[in-house]
């Protein structure tokens, strides 16, 4: 199954991708559908053209029969006592395409591009206490719980905890 950097050609379709999953599966963003909705396509293409193969940040993406069904990205912090780390974002599969190893190409292959970039020891990323499955699948990537957020976000009256989890490469 093919995984590669989406580029600013991709933009569009990335953006349907994450609008999608932000309406119908909120809970495990930060950003909210009208958040994204409202910004204009010409910044996430943008975002995309600063990346590059040799990058410490990308976003990725699976593709099926040509069409794009899953996300996930990566940054490297900025900060020189940060520099070890990479952090992972932004994971999605579209309903129809899961539980045909996407969710497990996209982690694969974040880490392998992980992995090249110079004095990177390790990779974190937060997980949505209500995402069983990101969970799961995480888990059985080599992550580890590492650490609870309660109520890391709040959408109206309701709280939602993430646990952070560490992988080291």
């Amino acid at each position: 199954m093919p995984v590669r950097r989406l580029t600013d050609a991709d933009a569009a379709e990335l953006r349907a991708l994450r609008l999608r999953a932000l309406r119908e599966e909120p809970d495990p963003f930060l950003t909210t559908f009208d958040e994204d909705q409202a910004r204009p396509l010409e910044d996430l293409v943008a975002r995309l053209r600063q990346q590059s193969d040799t990058s410490d940040s990308a976003v990725l993406g699976a593709f099926e029969a040509g069409a794009l069904v899953g996300m996930l990205g990566f940054y490297r912090d900025g900060h020189r006592k940060a520099r070890h780390r990479v952090d992972l974002w932004g994971m999605y599969v579209a309903p129809e395409a899961r539980g045909r190893g996407h969710g497990r190409a996209l982690i694969d292959a974040a880490l392998s591009r992980i992995a090249a970039i110079p004095g990177v020891e390790q990779v974190h990323l937060t997980v949505a206490v209500t995402s069983e499955a990101a969970r799961g699948l995480y888990l059985r990537a080599g992550f580890k719980v590492v650490g609870l957020l309660p109520r890391a976000m709040k959408d109206g009256d309701r709280y939602i905890d993430e646990e952070l989890m560490m992988r080291s490469l």
